[in-house]
Parts: structure tokens; sequence; C-alpha cells
């Protein structure tokens, strides 16, 4: 078959076929026509990694690009100038086709803020020449009907000190002055208790939230079947319900199953049979411990690490006092070690007091652990500091 591989298991990349994701994405565009006053104006999603906070931030940006909006987009790893980056995207910033005219002067100003002579940086922008100049923009935007779309991305990634100037210019431009300055940003599910609960990030706190939480069976069915079929190619019942099974709703998961049955399906005109699905969901787990699983364990600290090797050797869903008694931990020290491997999507609740891994990948990394060590049966953990997976 000369049809090329549909599935796109990298981060941040658009898969074929977007599934469960309408209503934040229906939430976005509701703002987007309604205006500053509507609450999801200023929008934070959050969730874990590898569900797709990305791919729906690019989602948003190109309804808002096709609706003449101007986009400016920035990440929390951008550095500590974030306003700096916020300029700079601004002066870089190609107007709407749309936008016939431009406020005389507005270009001028942006370069003598945002470069010096040769295209040299000058001097970081004070937040005052910041608002001023995304005042000027969202102005020019509401002038041909159109708004201004700010996003950051990754934002568990930055500190609040950079984060500061720009949500003090979004209060002021969007919610005191009602200019059309949409905010939508995306981070891993724990800035809510971490970098959101600062003191200096109250404006962050108040915005709208969504999460990009798990696909439902009927979801994630569909976004691992739908590319099979546009292609032609016919996936037996077995097959499909053995890589829904081993996806448990996750995106990324959903993504390398379906481009492994694809690589390594016998012969595509015959179809994706359940054995190409065994061998491909072996290779996606495969995948997922080296791109999500050993990135997430690097961060974690011994104490998180024996709280996830506790798990596995009591069989993976485990109630929280048996993991109490396996450790020897206080019923505090437990909930607090819960709570951390939450943050780090690492587990899941699975009912009143049980827990499980979130995927079979974190599970298949942790037995391979514990075959090397024991889980630590130390007393309360002291000077651990939380994890930042």
């Amino acid at each position: 078959m000369e049809a090329s591989n549909p599935f796109t298991p990298t981060f941040g990349t658009a898969p074929p076929v977007l599934a469960g994701r309408s209503g934040v994405l229906g939430r976005i565009s509701a703002a987007m026509d309604s205006g500053p006053r509507h609450p999801d104006y200023t929008l934070v999603v959050t969730g874990r990694r590898g569900t797709g906070k990305t791919v729906l931030l690019d989602v948003a940006t190109r309804e808002a690009t096709s609706k003449g909006w101007a986009v400016v987009q920035v990440a929390g790893s951008d550095g500590p100038n974030l306003a700096g980056n916020v300029m700079l995207r601004v002066h870089e910033l190609e107007r709407p086709s749309s936008w016939a005219t431009t406020a005389p002067g507005f270009a001028s100003e942006a370069s003598q803020l945002a470069t010096g002579r040769h295209g040299r940086p000058v001097a970081l922008p004070h937040a005052g020449d910041l608002r001023s100049v995304i005042t000027d923009l969202a102005d020019q935007a509401s002038a041909h009907g159109a708004g201004v779309m700010l996003t950051i991305d990754e934002m568990q990634a930055s500190t609040a000190e950079a984060l500061r100037p720009v949500a003090s210019i979004l209060q002021h431009v969007t919610r005191r002055e009602e200019r059309p300055l949409m905010f939508v940003g995306c981070g891993l599910t724990d800035i809510a208790r971490t970098l959101m609960s600062d003191p200096g990030m109250t404006f962050f706190h108040r915005c709208a939230r969504a999460e990009t939480s798990s696909l439902s069976d009927d979801e994630a069915r569909y976004a691992l079947r739908e590319p099979f079929a546009a292609a032609g190619v016919v996936m037996a019942d077995a097959a499909l319900e053995a890589g829904i099974e081993a996806a448990v709703g996750y995106p990324f998961m959903i993504q390398h199953i379906g481009y492994a049955a694809w690589e390594r399906a016998a012969d595509l005109r015959v179809g994706v049979s359940a054995t190409d699905m065994s061998a491909a969901i072996s290779a996606a787990n495969d995948a997922m411990v080296q791109q999500l699983v050993e990135p997430v364990w690097v961060g974690l600290s011994a104490k998180d690490r024996a709280f996830a090797l506790a798990m596995c050797a009591l069989g993976g869903t485990v109630d929280v006092q048996a993991l109490a008694a396996r450790l020897g931990w206080t019923a505090n020290t437990v909930n607090a070690y819960r709570r951390r491997a939450l943050d780090a999507g690492m587990v899941l609740p699975a009912g009143r007091g049980r827990l499980r891994f979130a995927h079979q990948a974190f599970e298949l990394h942790a037995r391979t652990e514990l075959a090397l060590i024991e889980p630590s049966r130390d007393a309360e953990p002291e000077g651990d500091t939380p994890s930042t997976a």
C-alpha cells in the first residue's frame, strides 16, 4: 500500500483525528465570538503529559488565524524574560491580510523597543512598554473586527517572576479595559497547586479552567480506527479492542499504537490482525517508556520512586492503606506522596481509597526497577523536595 503512515507519535504534533476535545475547543470558539466578557476569554488548560494540550493549543491558534486574528505564541521554556519574548513575537508578527491598514507608527515603535541597530537585541522592555504595544495591537485588531490571541505553552516550565508581568498586562488590557486580547495557556496539572498558587499569580488562578482528560473508549476507538478506515485498511475487531484496552484513553499512546500497527501489519491490503496489534502494543509500550515514563522517572525523588515501586510490588492497582503498611509510612505521608504521584501524571484514582498506574508503561518501568532494588522502608522522609515532573 502506497499511503504513508497517518499517525503522529511525537509530542505537540496534530494527530490525524482529534478525538474528545470538541468541548474545550467549543468553549474557545465561543469566547472568540463573544468577546472579553466571556469567562473563557482567559483560559488555562491543564493535563498530564501526552494528553494533547499543545495540539489543542495549535488547533485554537489555527482557528484564530482563519478568523483574521493576530496570534502571539510563546512558551514557558523560553526563559526568564517571557515579557520580552512576547514583545519580540509582536514585533515579528505578520499582520493578517484582512487588516488593510496598520496604525501609524506602530511598526516603528515595536521595532525600536524590540531591536537595536543591525537587528541586535536591546535592553529588555519594561512591562509598561509591552502593555502599550499590546494595547496598540489589540486596538488595530478591534478596528478590523478581529482580536489578538496570546498563548503560553508549557507554563509549568516558567516561573512566577517571568509570568507576573504578562499576568498584569492581561489583567489590565483584557479584563479591565475589555480590549480583544484573548489568552489561552497550557501546563501540567500540578501548576494549580504550585506555580498558580503564588500570590503574584492571582490573575492566572482566576482564569477559567479546562482539562485534557483521558479519552472514553468510544473516543479512543474512533481515534484509532478512523485513520485506517480513511486509507481503506480494515482492522479486525479483536485487534481494535486490544488496542483500546492497551491505550487506556491516553491520546499519545493511541498514536504510538496506530503508528506501530501500520508499520507492523504483514499486509495492509489484507488488514490489521490481532497478531499485528499484539506486536504493535509491545512496540508502543517500549516507546512510551522511553518518551514519557523515563523523563518523568528522572524527575522523581527517592521517596517518589519508593512509592511507585511499592505500588508495583502490590500488583499495580492498590489500596492506599496497604501501601502505607508496606512502606511503613503514616497516612499523612502516604497522602502527600499520593498527591505528588498524581501531579506527576504517574497514577490515577481507581475508586475510593485506591490508586492505579496512569498507564501500563509506568508499571512496566517500575517492574524493571523493582527487579533491581527493593522499595525503601525508611521511616518518615525528611528533606524530600516535591517532584517537578
